[in-house]
């Protein structure tokens, strides 16, 4: 189905037979002009840059950003619990208040990760800056999913819980088996999960949010989809 309003392609599978919204998993693809516009400066933070960057690398990003190949998917689950078991005490803080949960997975595909590999070859500086540049691409398809349901939510009274990740706190990476088989990741949009939880396209997020009653609609508004100021990691070089 296509979307009158978010340049996007919707797909969806009903998970059960009992028809409840809460029990579709949906795939959007999303249109490149869709996402937020490539932020150079985040995307030299990714590259571990100290201080500006010199004009030599900035035409260099310009140069990488022309022949950028990336898609735009996301697949995602609204329920009103998670459909795993879990003991991390970080993640039951996060959903604590909540009435219902989010899972979801991005990608941007396996282009990027073929033109990374092959840039490995000729010029590791290029390499370096074009996985930073899907580090912000991921971030940028990231948020605007996270936007686009926050705006839902708003209709139904309702905020969204920062994005808590496999890997995050004291959530174990090894959960993202149970990430894989509640969202039909590989089928839903082709991203696979190696024997190390790691996954392939490289450029991959799985993550889960809750959502929770607003208390007043300064709540609904006023909403930041980053997670830097919940991050205990204060030494992180990526923190905001």
């Amino acid at each position: 189905k296509r979307s009158g309003s978010c340049s996007c392609l919707y797909y969806e599978q009903t998970k059960s037979g009992g028809g409840n919204m809460d029990e579709i998993i949906l795939t959007k693809q999303y249109a490149k002009n869709a996402v937020p516009k490539i932020d150079k400066s985040e995307v030299f933070r990714y590259a571990g840059q100290q201080g500006e960057a010199d004009d030599k690398l900035q035409k260099r990003l310009e140069e990488l950003i022309q022949k950028l190949e990336v898609s735009y998917k996301v697949c995602f689950l609204r329920v009103e619990e998670l459909p795993f078991e879990h003991e991390s005490a970080d993640l039951k803080a996060l959903l604590e208040e909540g009435n219902a949960v989010y899972l979801f997975a991005a990608t941007l595909g396996t282009s990027i990760d073929r033109q990374i590999a092959k840039l490995q070859k000729t010029s590791q500086t290029d390499a370096l800056l074009l996985d930073a540049l899907g580090t912000e691409r991921i971030e940028a398809l990231c948020t605007k999913f996270v936007m686009d349901m926050q705006s839902n939510e708003i209709s139904r009274g309702n905020t969204l819980t920062k994005r808590f990740s496999p890997g995050y706190g004291d959530f174990p990476l090894e959960m993202q088996k149970e990430m894989f088989k509640a969202l039909d990741i590989g089928k839903r949009i082709g991203v696979s999960l190696s024997d190390t939880f790691l996954m392939s396209p490289s450029k991959s997020v799985t993550a889960i949010m809750g959502v929770q009653k607003a208390q007043a609609k300064m709540d609904m508004e006023k909403f930041c989809s980053h997670k830097c100021d919940k991050c205990q990691n204060e030494k992180c070089q990526f923190r905001k």
